[in-house]
């Protein structure tokens, strides 16, 4: 478990939230793909994550 949630419903993240582009680099890093590696689709790089610099969730893969 990483973080700590609150108490009473909603239940949101107190400390260390966790966003879906971080849990999506997080897969890339351990297949082994680059933050920055992208595809050029229609003419415009197409990142793995929203802005080409994701950081994997390193406390997942202790």
């Amino acid at each position: 478990m990483i973080g700590e949630t609150a108490d009473e419903r909603p239940f949101r993240a107190v400390t260390e939230p966790i966003v879906i582009d971080q849990v999506h680099q997080t897969v890339y890093d351990l297949l082994g793909l680059d933050p920055e590696t992208n595809y050029v689709i229609e003419g415009r790089p197409f990142y793995t994550t929203p802005d080409g610099k994701g950081k994997p969730i390193l406390d997942l893969m202790a």
